[in-house]
């Protein structure tokens, strides 16, 4: 739950939530044509795209690394392979 905005996401909801559920990385480009509350208030926002990096244990997901972006190119693959590198540290770390 998000106590500031005041909604709830169920266990696999959203970008967020699939990230976790499936231990897959997930890069989207956001439109002015979504229909999403939260792609609409991102693209308000200045946001051009959004990265979730699972911070995966042997154990299993535990969190995500989400990263919002205002400019407008796509991610780089190097950028995703260092992005998902800093993912796996983080859940080392933790």
């Amino acid at each position: 739950k998000c106590p500031r905005a005041g909604w709830l996401l169920a266990w696999g909801e959203g970008m967020v939530g699939s990230t976790a559920r499936t231990g897959q990385f997930q890069a989207i480009n956001l439109s002015e044509d979504s229909s999403s509350f939260l792609r609409k208030a991102a693209v308000k926002a200045g946001v051009h795209q959004v990265l979730c990096i699972p911070l995966a244990s042997r154990s299993g997901v535990l969190g995500v690394l989400s990263i919002a972006s205002r400019y407008p190119k796509p991610f780089e693959e190097t950028e995703l392979q260092l992005m998902t590198s800093i993912g796996s540290w983080t859940a080392t770390a933790i």
